[in-house]
């Protein structure tokens, strides 16, 4: 394959039968959290690209944001809530609700210089 002088190479694939929705590299550059279509959480060590764990959710995940210290990740859920989550060992911190959530994906993010607050959009009326 080739565009614009460049020659794209394959370079690892990560073994599992699911459909990525989303993903993100830890900004420490450890880890590769998966959100799939499947309402799973998977994240690898991307280094050696093995799986450190997973986990089913209730509703549909719909996609990831990781902190700049690498430490904790917010997961969207088509249901209306997000969840911050520990990175490490998958633990729920916390649980945001009140964004609707149907047409279209709604990212949050974290805000502030300390990253201390989480930000998100919303379809529709406010709840």
């Amino acid at each position: 394959m080739e565009a614009s002088g460049f020659e794209a190479k394959l370079l690892h694939t990560i073994d599992g039968n699911f459909r990525a929705q989303d993903c993100a590299i830890s900004p420490d550059g450890h880890r590769l959290v998966v959100v799939d279509s499947e309402r799973q959480l998977h994240v690898f060590n991307f280094h050696t690209f093995e799986k450190e764990y997973s986990q089913v959710f209730d509703a549909r995940l719909t996609c990831v944001t990781v902190t700049k210290d690498s430490k904790s990740m917010l997961i969207n859920l088509a249901s209306g809530e997000i969840q911050l989550l520990e990175v490490e060992t998958g633990d729920v911190i916390r649980t945001f609700d009140g964004q609707a959530q149907g047409t279209y994906i709604i990212r949050s993010c974290f805000g502030g210089a300390a990253e201390n607050f989480v930000l998100s959009g919303s379809e529709g009326e406010p709840t």
